[in-house]
């Protein structure tokens, strides 16, 4: 009973694998996950040693994970050579892994396997620590031969249970890579799929949607509430629109988010919320380090481009609100002042100083249903400032 107790402990931890530690799932590899299971298998006090083998290109089976005492030396030392003339060219993990089936060599220090003058030393090692059995079971995925479990142990067990053991405890783990596989192919198509849904295709920034997701996030404001909030709208890009015609205002639409891009510093964020209006957040700034910022940008939006066998320079309206001078609002509310200033930078723009307008909070209506306002209706329902 302890025994069976003991391999059902271990087929238990092999299974648990592919769903522990998810926020390391991203990174993990195949052979992060054949260690994990070693791991699991070097619990396992019918076990003394553990090891996984792979076959490579050039004919050689190398372990890729290991277990026990010997783990050390196992991963660095140990080579299976195919070739016939070598020691080791009919060694119980090549045999296994050749003839597709588990093999369970009882008394494995004296077996044949290890006659071979060369081996003298490690047969010696393996009798003195009291090595008593060996087993290797063949791991196949995707119907094809993968690679060899080899187990070996200090105390005499069955035959037919070692057997047993070696090769569900093979078929768990091949299958628990599979599935780990199928996860993480899963989570990259997820990952590619929001990536193409929070990208806009035509200046290829975050779009609406990626912005809402931002805005819901710690990141969206910065520790110390210093983050200014900024909603950008080109002036006039209506009556450039017609004249020059749409491909023309696509031109000056990328081109534009290619200097926010430019003149924006790594931390800060910008997206296209829709037509020829953007959302920055910048971090760590107050109304002096913002208007910095706003000054560069204005200055880059400035410099001439060629459109349509033209020079011209981009203007912008943009409304600021500042989480400084607005603490008790969230991310999403501090949007809504800024939009609102936008307003005011744009009704002001033949006679300011100054592209940029700061909120005020007055300016907002009651918190029932404002938070949320800036993201009613679908992609397409944007209030675009003319």
């Amino acid at each position: 009973m302890n025994d069976l107790r003991a391999w059902l402990g271990t087929f238990s931890c092999v299974s648990r694998v592919p769903f522990a530690e998810p926020e390391r799932f991203a990174e993990s590899t195949d052979l992060d996950l054949l260690g994990r299971m070693a791991n699991c298998l070097e619990g396992n006090p019918l076990l003394h040693s553990v090891a996984v083998g792979r076959a490579d290109a050039d004919g050689v089976l190398r372990p890729v994970a290991a277990g026990g005492p010997f783990r050390e030396h196992i991963l660095s030392d140990v080579r299976v050579f195919f070739a016939p003339d070598h020691p080791h060219a009919r060694s119980v993990s090549v045999r296994a892994l050749h003839e597709g089936r588990t093999l369970v060599v009882a008394d494995y220090p004296r077996s044949e396997y290890l006659q071979h003058p060369n081996l003298a030393g490690w047969r010696e090692t393996l009798a003195r620590i009291g090595i008593r059995w060996l087993a290797a079971a063949p791991m196949e995925r995707q119907g094809t031969a993968w690679g060899v479990l080899v187990l070996a142990g200090t105390r005499d067990l069955p035959p037919a249970e070692l057997e047993l053991a070696a090769t569900i405890l093979a078929r768990f783990m091949a299958d628990s890579l599979d599935l780990w596989e199928a996860q993480r192919r899963t989570q990259d198509l997820h990952r590619q799929l929001r990536q193409v849904a929070e990208r806009d295709p035509l200046t290829d920034l975050p779009n609406r949607r990626a912005l809402q997701r931002v805005l819901v996030t710690p990141r969206a404001l910065d520790g110390a509430g210093r983050t200014a909030v900024v909603m950008l709208d080109l002036d006039d890009f209506k009556a450039i629109n017609d004249e020059l015609g749409h491909q023309a205002g696509d031109a000056m639409l990328r081109a534009l988010a290619e200097r926010l891009c430019a003149s924006l510093r790594r931390e800060d964020f910008v997206a296209r919320y829709g037509g020829d209006e953007f959302v920055l957040l910048l971090h760590g700034c107050a109304e002096r380090n913002a208007e910095e910022v706003l000054s560069r940008l204005e200055a880059a939006l400035a410099r001439p481009l060629a459109l349509a066998d033209r020079q011209w320079s981009m203007r912008a309206s943009m409304g600021v609100a500042l989480a400084v001078d607005h603490p008790a609002q969230d991310a999403e509310r501090l949007l809504r002042l800024a939009d609102m200033a936008l307003y005011k930078a744009k009704a002001s723009k033949g006679r300011r100083e100054c592209s940029w307008c700061f909120a005020n909070a007055e300016d907002l209506p009651p918190k029932q249903g404002a938070a949320v306002s800036s993201f009613s209706g679908d992609e397409g329902d944007l209030d675009i400032h003319g």
